[in-house]
C-alpha cells in the first residue's frame, strides 16, 4: 500500500470497515495478557528462535498381555528401546508500514461522502458535510496503524489456519509457519465431494480418540456454509406456534462435546475439530520486545512508522486434532 495523503477523504459518519477479516480463530485461543498486565504462558509461547518443536511423537506400541516365565523373570529380558520424534513448526516475518504525508495530517477537517451521481465543483464525488464531529478521524497515521494492526490480526488468523510450512533456509527464503491446514494429517477424512454427515463427524471424532487424543475442548472450525451444514445436522427444533429455527452452537458426540466456531479465513470444503488445550500463538521477541511499532526515517515531507512482530502457531501434536476435506460447498 501507499502511503496516505490529502486525496483520501475523511468521511463522516460512523467508519465501517468494508470487507475487514474477522479473527475468530485467534480470539478463541485467549487473551495474551492476563488481567494483571502479564503474559498469558497458557495461550502465548515465547521462544527465542524462528523454529521450535512442538510435540515430541513417542509410541509405546499397542497393548498385549506378557508371557513371561519365573525362569525368564531371573534370566532377565532384552532391553525395549523407545524411540523419541521431534515435530516442528517455525515463527514468520508479520510486517507493514504506515504513513501519512504532513498535509493530510493537518487537514482533518476536510470531508467527503461518496454517495453515486453527487459531486462538488471539483467533480469528486463527495455528499453535504454537516457536523458530527465526534466520530471524525482526528490523526490519521494512529487510524493508519490501528488499521494495518486489524489486517495483520487477520494475517496471523489465516496463516494458523491454512498456512503452508517453509523454513528459511536463507536470508532470501520467508519462513512460513504451518497452519492446521497443513499439520493435520493421521486424523484425516475425506468427503469425497459430497455433502457434511453424522458419519464423517463420527469418524472424525472416533480416530481422534484412538489417536489418543486428550479431548478436553474440541471445537468444530469452519466456514459459514459448513457450520450451516453442521447445525442442520444436529438441530431439533420443537414445535412452537410463536417461534421458529435453532441456533446449535455445540454438539455432543459419543467421545466429545464440540463448539463450533465460524471462521471466514478457512476453507470452504473443509472441517477442523481442533483441540484448543493444546493450541498457542508463539512469538519470537525482538530485544524482548512482543510487537514492534517504531519510528520510519523518512526523506520527504511524511510521517511513517513500521509495525512488526515474529509469529508461529505451536498445535501441539497433530493427532489430538481432525480434518473433514473435500465436502461440497453449495
Amino acid at each position: 500500500m501507499a502511503y496516505c495523503d490529502s486525496e483520501d477523504l475523511n468521511y463522516l459518519g460512523d467508519i465501517f470497515a468494508v470487507g475487514a477479516r474477522q479473527t475468530p480463530f485467534i480470539n478463541a485461543i485467549g487473551s495474551p495478557i492476563t488481567d494483571s498486565g502479564q503474559l498469558n504462558s497458557g495461550v502465548v509461547k515465547v521462544v527465542n528462535s524462528f523454529e521450535f518443536p512442538i510435540a515430541v511423537p513417542v509410541d509405546t506400541g499397542a497393548g498385549s498381555q506378557p508371557s513371561i516365565t519365573e525362569a525368564d523373570s531371573v534370566t532377565g529380558q532384552t532391553a525395549n528401546t523407545i524411540t523419541r520424534g521431534q515435530d516442528t513448526n517455525t515463527c514468520q516475518i508479520f510486517q507493514r508500514v504506515a504513513e501519512v504525508s504532513y498535509k493530510k495530517l493537518s487537514t482533518t477537517g476536510t470531508h467527503g461522502i461518496s454517495l453515486e451521481g453527487s459531486h462538488n465543483i471539483d467533480g469528486a464525488a463527495s455528499g453535504v458535510n454537516v457536523g458530527a464531529t465526534s466520530n471524525q478521524v482526528q490523526n490519521e497515521l494512529d487510524f493508519q496503524i490501528m488499521a494495518n494492526m486489524k489486517g495483520m490480526a487477520s494475517d496471523l488468523n489465516y496463516s494458523c489456519l491454512r498456512g503452508t510450512y517453509q523454513g528459511a533456509a536463507s536470508v532470501s527464503t520467508a519462513a512460513k509457519t504451518r497452519g492446521l491446514a497443513n499439520g493435520i494429517s493421521t486424523n484425516a477424512v475425506a468427503a469425497g465431494s459430497t455433502a457434511l454427515t453424522t458419519v464423517h463427524v463420527n469418524s472424525c471424532i472416533k480416530a481422534m480418540f484412538d489417536s489418543g487424543a486428550p479431548l478436553i475442548d474440541v471445537v468444530a472450525v469452519c466456514n459459514s456454509f459448513q457450520r450451516q451444514s453442521l447445525a442442520a445436522l444436529y438441530e431439533f427444533t420443537p414445535q412452537s406456534r410463536t417461534e421458529g429455527g435453532a441456533k446449535i452452537d455445540v454438539i455432543y458426540t459419543d467421545f466429545a462435546q464440540i463448539a463450533i466456531l465460524c471462521d471466514p479465513s478457512m476453507a470452504t470444503d473443509s472441517i477442523y475439530f481442533v483441540e484448543m488445550s493444546v493450541v498457542r500463538i508463539t512469538l519470537c521477541p525482538v530485544n524482548g520486545v512482543l510487537v514492534l511499532v517504531e519510528v520510519k526515517a523518512r526523506d520527504g515531507a511524511s510521517y511513517a512508522k513500521q509495525i512488526y512482530f515474529q509469529a508461529g502457531l505451536d498445535y501441539g501434536a497433530e493427532e489430538y486434532h481432525g480434518k473433514i476435506t473435500g465436502l461440497t460447498t453449495s
